[in-house]
């Protein structure tokens, strides 16, 4: 046999070429898989950072477009929802939980990923009144089937009996006839120095700025408001619907609005409840309940009419009666509670103090 030179261990070089081959061909193949794993994780932590950012523009969004007022009127009842949508990446639910607490939930949406949030916001209102059932920056006369209360029961089962607040706080003369009273703790505080042009102005200030947030803005003219429903829920869209303070339970017990008359009103016999202003002077005829806030810009003539008005909550006007003469059949009961239940609904919407924020997916 005759052997060739060179070729002593030729059999074993082919197979160690491949297995190196193969050895290296995994190393790269792990490496890449690696190097692909790592640039997912990136790409994905990038799209949660993004869609992050865009859940909370949304719900910065929210927070900015919504007023107490309008959300009240878009959504009357307690967990009533509002989807809102938005081309920039981002998508939310607005629910009221109760008068004046609502959750906001803003979605952000990237394509490789969506995150959740939501935040608690309550009403923060315009407006703080004093303690009284009744305010006048004049004159105060009070006559037959009309009674101030400043002090009393509970005027609803769901707040709290008032106790040791002012009846009448006024700046003029208060004159009583026949069986008129005001009962309070005290039941009259006389402001002897008058309004300053400061309160005064501040006061202007406070009244225009509820006028702009109002729901419902009405001519002069006379009213008769009454809750409607339709379909089994409260009709925001009637003019004539200030909300329901009879029944607790019915559809349009949590809508409180507010009303604005942009001159003289007459109340015409019916029931509402929330902020009523009055640019002009307020008259009544039939039998008138309302309760919240009523603020009258001028005379509070009550029932020259032959009517009765009562309230629940707390009055502001300028002069009571007068020169017309004493008032009758105004009465007035102070509520704290129906008092902040109203102007919750003015105002702006800001976070609760703590832990409102969480992230909900």
């Amino acid at each position: 046999m005759i052997r060739r030179p060179g070729r002593e261990g030729g059999g074993f070089a082919l197979p160690l070429v491949l297995l190196t081959l193969v050895i290296a061909a995994a190393l790269l193949a792990g490496a890449a898989q690696l190097a692909w794993r790592e640039d997912r994780a990136v790409q994905r932590e990038r799209a949660q950072t993004r869609a992050h950012g865009r859940a909370e523009t949304g719900m910065a969004a929210m927070l900015a477009s919504w007023t107490p007022a309008r959300l009240s009127r878009l959504l009357p009842m307690p967990f009533d929802s509002l989807v809102v949508r938005d081309g920039d990446g981002w998508e939310g639910r607005v629910r009221r939980l109760n008068e004046g607490l609502v959750l906001i939930d803003a979605t952000g949406i990237d394509s490789l990923a969506r995150v959740r949030l939501g935040r608690l916001v309550q009403a923060r209102p315009l407006v703080a009144l004093p303690a009284a059932a009744l305010a006048a920056r004049g004159p105060v006369a009070l006559g037959a089937g009309s009674a101030i209360r400043g002090t009393g029961s509970s005027p609803s089962p769901t707040c709290p009996p008032d106790s040791g607040s002012i009846g009448l706080i006024t700046t003029g003369a208060v004159t009583l006839s026949d069986d008129a009273a005001i009962s309070g703790s005290p039941p009259v505080v006389t402001l002897t120095s008058g309004l300053d042009s400061a309160r005064e102005a501040l006061y202007q200030r406070a009244y225009a700025a509820l006028a702009e947030q109002a729901t419902i803005v009405l001519p002069p003219g006379g009213w008769a408001p009454h809750p409607t429903v339709s379909g089994g829920r409260c009709d925001v869209a009637t003019l004539d619907n200030w909300g329901d303070p009879l029944i607790e339970t019915g559809p349009c017990s949590s809508y409180w609005p507010i009303v604005h008359v942009t001159g003289d009103a007459q109340l015409q016999g019916g029931e509402g409840e929330g902020i009523l202003l009055v640019d002009g002077d307020l008259d009544a005829s039939g039998v008138n309940n309302f309760s919240g806030v009523l603020i009258v810009r001028g005379r509070l003539k009550g029932g020259s009419g032959g009517g009765i008005l009562n309230v629940e909550g707390s009055v502001v006007a300028a002069t009571v009666g007068p020169p017309l003469g004493a008032i009758i059949g105004l009465t007035v009961a102070y509520s704290k509670c129906f008092v902040q239940m109203a102007l919750a609904t003015s105002g702006a919407f800001l976070p609760v103090p703590s832990r409102s924020w969480k992230q909900l997916f």
